[in-house]
């Protein structure tokens, strides 16, 4: 998360015996068998030992980065995408999403864009920490945005248990625009439209 002002994650590693190896040799010693340690770093339970390793070393172009994009790949099925700096997942009615500015140092957390069966990017907010609460939380924006733009229309009861993407006013507009379903429910009050929780800042 290189360029973001996140809390520093934490990760405790207690090793068996290095009492005679300097503190630095120790160290590199450590996160050498760490970042080797592929079925860690994609056990789902190991949250924080990701967010510690991707917080130290970043998730493009990092010595993590082969294994972040098998973990996104084998949990989610989303992309790590190397030359566009960010990832994608497909969702449904032929959506793809993509959250972006990874690499951008003015991206506080992502920028929300989707695609419609490989078509032009269309951009829904330049940053979701302007508009949403769980604005940099990995694990829950791909699983809802798998889920969407159906998720918006509230079809499922835990389609979004959290509702926070599908209750974003500023991406819900913004995919309305380009998907008529979501836009005939806002017009017939189908879907309520909330102020961002941000905007009253």
């Amino acid at each position: 998360y290189t360029g973001r002002d996140f809390c520093a994650a934490a990760a405790c590693i207690q090793p068996d015996d290095h009492s005679g190896i300097p503190g630095t040799d120790s160290i590199g010693i450590l996160i050498a068998g760490l970042i080797s340690d592929r079925d860690l770093f994609v056990n789902p339970t190991q949250g924080s030992f990701r967010s510690a390793l991707l917080h130290a070393y970043g998730m493009i172009n990092s010595p993590v980065s082969d294994i972040f994009a098998t973990y996104l790949d084998e949990r989610y099925s989303a992309t790590l995408e190397f030359d566009e700096a960010e990832i994608s997942i497909k969702g449904t009615h032929g959506f793809t999403w993509h959250l972006g500015g990874i690499e951008d140092p003015d991206v506080e957390s992502f920028s929300l864009s989707s695609s419609i069966r490989g078509g032009p990017h269309r951009v829904h907010t330049a940053d979701t920490y302007r508009c949403m609460e769980m604005c940099d939380d990995l694990d829950y924006l791909l699983s809802v945005l798998s889920k969407a733009p159906r998720v918006f229309l509230q079809q499922e009861s835990d389609a979004d248990p959290l509702e926070d993407l599908s209750r974003s006013k500023q991406i819900v507009t913004s995919v309305a625009k380009v998907w008529a379903p979501l836009r005939r429910a806002i017009e017939s009050g189908g879907v309520e439209l909330e102020d961002d929780w941000s905007d009253d800042e």
